[in-house]
Formats: structure tokens, C-alpha cells, sequence
């Protein structure tokens, strides 16, 4: 048997009409949003029928961990045995940590849906804005806030891939990325995202939802899940929980993640709605790389193999 890892996308992947296959044949899905509605008053029907975009972005994490949880369900039946390890990109390590069984599902989308209500609050203070620089290396990066005095305006968020850096920067910070441009020839883009994750501005938000991570069940994983900041393999539930808790506030070490878990698999199988994760991994790893957005991408898995 070929070994795989379960790959989660993120924020951003979600899509209008993602769930347009399963509702060719809805039993797995109704029941899903049946449990949502009945035991925690969440209905997500519309999000998940409807045309209209903004109503998807609205509700884009929840929609997005019950896409990865039917079609994770759905495509392990398929292949006929579980991957050697998953791991999620930022939000995609909640999906990570419910389909390997360290959280039940319904527990993870009241989760969810209680963050996306603090995310949301109009109490806290936007600090800093997610940039991204095309043409740097995480050393570089380091020393490049080091020696231009960037420390407190300037963070890493994520290192999605070997010469690409996601900042979050406050406004001077901001203005002097822009500034130092051409002089460290770097290109600058913006990324459109609410809020600046993975970094020390969303302390606020954190401490508001760390009573809620408490109270979760943290179960031992069914296989490894390899954690965002940590870099780390694990099934131990304290551990899970711990990287919780940082979830919001320590970076996303993404492409020494994946180089980490090419070393011990065969292929990777990438659920996500659309194809940004794909695209990543294939610019990291010559491994295989298979991307599920439908069923029938999964009946050809099922029929070639991972």
C-alpha cells in the first residue's frame, strides 16, 4: 500500500457551490446539517445551497470544516485505509484534528462558529494587515526585520513556500515594506483577509476564545497530525490541545511542514474546494500530489490509487 497524507485546506479555498456534488446526492450531507441545527442551532442550509458569494465568505470556516469532513469520510471509505498522517493549512488544522478523531465534530463547528463571533467583534482594535513578500526566504525574513528595525510592525504569519513570506504589518509597517522594496528586491502583494492570524496582534481575540478551548475534548488522534507551528507529528491529546491554544498567535510553518511529511509518504491527497493548496504543494514537493474538489475525482483515487 502506498502511504498518503490527508492534506486540509484553508481560509480562502472556500467557493460558491462546493457542495454541488453532495447535494446530488444529499443523505451524508442532510444528516450532518440536520445534527448542526438539532444540537447546536446552527443552520447552515443556505450557506451551504446558495449563489451568493458574500454569504459563503460570511460563513467560510464552518462551511469549510463540513466540506473537509464529508469528503474526508467519503474518500478514505474509497482508498480503504487511513493516510499515515493529515495536517491543515491555518484553519484546515481544525478539520485535521476532527478527522483523525481528536475532536468530535459537532464540538469543532460550535467551536468554530464561537470564533468566527469573536473574530468578528467590533471591541477589538484591527492592529496589523496581511502582506505578502514574493522573493524572500524565512532566514532572510528574520534578518531583514532585524536590521531595517521592523520588530513590532512587521510579523510572520505563515511561510506558505521557500521565497514567499505572509506578514501581517501595521500601518508605518506597512509603509516601510513598501519603501524597502526595491532596495531588498522583494515584491509586495496584498492579501484580503479580515484579520492578521497566526501572529501576536490577535492576542486580544485569543484570550477570549482560550476559556472555550478548555472546555473542549481533546482525544488521542487515530494517526499523526502535523501541527502548523510546531512542525511536529502528534496524537497525543494534551499536545493537540496545546497547539490549540497558539493557534491564532504563532505562525503557520508551512513548507518545512511538508517537506517534513514528503519524506515519509508516498503521495499526497489534498481535499479542497478549489485548487490554491494543490498549487502550493506541487510548487514544494516532487511527490504526487492529487487534489479532491469531487466525487468523481475521488472514484478515480479509489479506481488508480493513491
Amino acid at each position: 500500500m502506498r502511504k498518503y497524507a490527508l492534506v486540509f485546506s484553508g481560509q480562502g479555498s472556500e467557493r460558491v457551490g462546493m457542495f454541488g456534488d453532495m447535494l446530488k446526492e444529499p443523505t451524508a450531507l442532510n444528516q450532518a446539517l440536520d445534527l448542526l441545527k438539532e444540537q447546536l442551532g446552527i443552520d447552515l442550509y443556505d450557506a451551504v445551497t446558495t449563489k451568493d458569494a458574500a454569504l459563503v465568505t460570511k460563513n467560510n470556516q464552518l462551511l469549510l470544516c463540513l466540506y473537509h469532513h464529508l469528503m474526508k469520510q467519503l474518500l478514505v471509505e474509497k482508498i480503504g485505509y487511513l493516510p499515515t498522517c493529515c495536517m491543515g493549512h491555518s484553519v484546515g488544522q481544525f478539520s485535521a484534528l476532527t478527522n483523525a478523531g481528536a475532536v468530535h465534530f459537532a464540538d469543532m463547528i460550535s467551536f468554530i462558529h464561537k470564533r468566527t463571533d469573536v473574530i468578528n467583534s467590533d471591541e477589538i482594535e484591527v492592529k496589523a494587515a496581511f502582506r505578502s513578500i514574493h522573493g524572500m526566504t524565512l532566514e532572510a525574513f528574520e534578518h531583514f526585520r532585524m536590521e531595517e528595525g521592523l520588530v513590532g510592525q512587521v510579523e510572520l504569519a505563515l511561510h506558505n513556500q521557500k521565497e514567499q513570506i505572509v506578514c501581517a504589518a501595521t500601518k508605518s509597517g506597512e509603509e516601510k515594506l513598501n519603501d524597502l522594496a526595491a532596495k531588498h528586491k522583494y515584491v509586495l502583494k496584498d492579501i484580503h483577509v479580515s484579520r492578521p492570524y497566526h501572529t501576536s496582534f490577535m492576542e486580544e481575540y485569543n484570550q477570549m476564545l482560550l476559556p472555550y478551548i478548555e472546555r473542549m475534548e481533546f482525544l488521542t488522534a487515530e494517526y499523526p497530525i502535523v501541527l502548523n507551528y510546531s512542525k511536529q507529528a502528534v496524537r497525543d491529546s494534551r499536545l493537540l490541545q496545546n497547539e490549540t491554544r497558539v493557534q491564532m498567535t504563532k505562525p503557520v510553518f508551512w513548507y518545512d511542514s511538508i517537506l517534513r511529511v514528503a519524506d515519509e509518504v508516498d503521495a499526497f491527497v489534498v481535499i479542497d474546494p478549489g485548487e490554491s493548496q494543490f498549487k502550493i504543494l506541487r510548487r514544494i514537493t516532487d511527490k504526487k500530489v492529487h487534489n479532491v474538489n469531487n466525487i468523481s475525482l475521488v472514484k478515480m483515487i479509489e479506481k488508480r490509487g493513491v
